[in-house]
């Protein structure tokens, strides 16, 4: 049982944002997030809360316009969409279907029509509240890309979980000319390297066979890692390679390392990890946009998970000289034809054909401290699988302990990472007296 409103702004800003580069290149896309809780969700008091809320984060309470190459973001009186659904399952039975279970996601959240946005003038944002049969909930969050990135919507949800306890939260930066305001706020790094390529007609041609064809043959796996884990993880590679590691880099070219002796054929790849700007830019954190840019390293085949790290590493440390790309990549696409010519610009951090893997990282950014008054979430999990293989998200785990990093991979590779020589390699760290995972987490 299902049913469907719209929450409009109570004090709707009116304005028209014009699209950076890096909305424009997401225009096709849309990001969903699950929340779930362990009490039943008061719509009621959400909605009114989202009303609030909506009237500061005007690029949410908006639609989305063409004027001929340009492309806008008109807030006004759109609202946000707002649905109820009433499952018969209880969350645990809901969350133990998930593993590779497309339908099953995809009924917690509301799907946005991306491409059809730029000009049916529905909303960017759309909202789901799933009450399951044991009076806890899910709430699933759809938003376009174009609107901004994780930081952006993480700023909407927190100052929307502030309101409904009656706090008071930051509001948000508005910027109308994003592109300009990049420009503007950014330090001149001319020696920074795009990270685009123009991709010819033929391999087009072949992307577009991939993602109609092979591309559609892929699961989504969720590689859950213990806080122990974690740190026999990084502690062993740390010492392995000789030079400090996060915990971020440890994983990440732990899971590629297995993914690599994993897949069905041995080739070269790429590790790119998307990276939140902000920060590193000295922007406001709650600037509403796209900032976000890849760090990458390439990974030959055989290449062992202590060279890996320490290679992502070199590159975390290099971040502001070589990464912030954004003039670099405006200069690009101008001098390639320009945005008429976006849909032949591909990020070099995607390759399907070489098995190169991206990873968004949003760990450590607060998703277990979204309250809705019942207390804060006690799981999250990204609900759409990708449009192509070989991308994922990385992610506190249950209850905010360990680690998540949920990948969309070939069925073929997916399996072999499954089956029990792939297991004992993804958790050669894990204590073997270790309880199990709550599922449906690689165990």
């Amino acid at each position: 049982m299902q049913t469907q409103d719209r929450i409009r702004a109570e004090s709707p800003l009116h304005l028209k944002i014009r699209c950076a580069l890096t909305d424009v290149f997401v225009r096709d896309i849309y990001v969903t997030h699950v929340f779930f809780y362990d009490y039943k969700l008061d719509t009621a008091t959400l909605s009114r809360g989202l009303a609030r809320v909506l009237g500061d984060f005007a690029a949410f309470n908006a639609r989305l316009h063409r004027d001929g190459l340009e492309h806008f973001i008109e807030c006004g009186d759109t609202g946000a969409s707002f649905s109820v659904r009433h499952s018969s399952q209880t969350l645990a039975e809901t969350i133990a279907q998930l593993d590779g279970n497309g339908r099953a996601r995809a009924e917690l959240i509301q799907p946005i029509d991306a491409r059809g946005a730029w000009s049916n003038g529905a909303p960017v944002l759309a909202l789901r509240v799933t009450h399951f049969s044991d009076n806890t909930s899910a709430l699933g969050v759809s938003v376009h890309h174009s609107v901004g990135d994780w930081s952006s919507v993480n700023a909407m949800l927190k100052a929307w979980s502030q309101t409904v306890a009656g706090l008071d939260y930051a509001k948000p930066v508005v910027v109308e000319d994003r592109d300009a305001y990049l420009n503007s706020a950014l330090p001149p790094t001319d020696q920074v390297l795009p990270n685009l390529r123009y991709a010819k007609l033929l391999e087009l041609t072949k992307l577009g066979a991939y993602m109609l064809t092979r591309g559609r043959d892929k699961r989504r796996l969720s590689m859950y890692f213990d806080p122990d884990e974690l740190n026999r993880m990084r502690e062993a590679l740390q010492a392995e390679c000789g030079r400090r590691l996060s915990t971020n880099d440890a994983v990440s070219a732990h899971v590629l390392s297995v993914i690599s002796a994993r897949d069905v054929k041995p080739r070269n790849r790429r590790l790119s990890i998307a990276v939140d700007f902000r920060r590193r830019a000295q922007l406001p954190f709650n600037v509403l946009g796209n900032m976000v840019t890849t760090v990458e390293t390439n990974c030959a085949w055989g290449s062992p998970a202590n060279r890996v790290a320490a290679d992502l590493r070199a590159e975390v440390d290099q971040f502001e000289d070589k990464y912030l790309n954004h003039r670099a990549n405006l200069h690009y696409v101008q001098s390639h034809g320009g945005v008429a010519k976006v849909a032949r610009f591909i990020p070099t951090a995607i390759d399907p054909f070489s098995g190169s893997l991206l990873v968004s990282n949003i760990r450590g950014t607060g998703i277990y401290d979204i309250d809705f008054g019942g207390g804060p979430t006690s799981h999250y999990l990204s609900a759409n699988t990708a449009p192509l293989p070989w991308l994922g998200v990385m992610h506190e785990g249950f209850r905010n302990q360990g680690l998540i990093v949920e990948l969309d991979l070939p069925n073929a590779v997916a399996a072999r990472v499954r089956d029990k020589a792939g297991l004992d390699m993804l958790h050669r760290y894990r204590d073997p007296q270790a309880g199990e995972p709550p599922a449906p987490w690689l165990s």
